[in-house]
């Protein structure tokens, strides 16, 4: 039957979890200088220059660091939004 729910994990919880941890064992370093990359070429885009409004997040543990997006932003006079963690429900509002 198609689309039957089994139990378990999810294929698509299974590779995130694989591409989290091959993240999370990237050297420091090396997590570093691929952020710097990214906000590099975030900030020569048009779109990021133009922009009033920016819908960001603040970055956590391995992720991809956010923060000098999130300064430029700021310093930039554009409006930020960020997501409140509601800890208790496990949620983003």
């Amino acid at each position: 039957m198609a689309g039957k729910i089994t139990a378990g994990v999810s294929p698509k919880a299974e590779l995130r979890k694989q591409i989290i941890a091959a993240r999370d064992a990237l050297p420091s370093a090396t997590r570093c200088d691929l952020s710097a990359r990214i906000t590099r070429q975030l900030f020569e885009l048009d779109a990021w220059r133009n922009a009033v409004c920016v819908l960001a997040y603040m970055s956590f543990g391995g992720e991809f660091d956010t923060g000098a997006a999130v300064a430029d932003a700021l310093a930039g006079g554009k409006r930020l939004c960020l997501p409140r963690v509601n800890r208790d429900q496990r949620a983003l509002e």
